[in-house]
């Protein structure tokens, strides 16, 4: 980010997942505010609070919660049910 106290920019660069390291030439751009997304990845933290242990899904490429073991009942997106229909 670029800015003191208060954003002014960004600035951007390619990255090789191979070398793990920027290529190519940095470009900044003008911008006041950031905004970040976790992508679509299920919110399981209070399953993780109530104990449960996240498990890999590989067909959702995503941490799901367990089968409920207290009295919880998961739903939506929280399952990894990412459309209306699913859920």
């Amino acid at each position: 980010t670029e800015g003191g106290k208060a954003l002014s920019g960004l600035k951007v660069q390619r990255f090789d997942m191979l070398s793990g390291a920027p290529t190519g030439d940095a470009r900044s751009i003008h911008a006041d505010c950031l905004l970040m997304s976790g992508g679509w990845s299920p919110t399981i933290h209070l399953a993780s609070q109530a104990g449960a242990k996240a498990e890999w899904n590989p067909a959702r490429q995503a941490f799901l919660p367990p089968k409920p073991t207290q009295r919880w009942i998961g739903a939506g997106a929280f399952t990894g049910s990412f459309s209306t229909a699913e859920a």
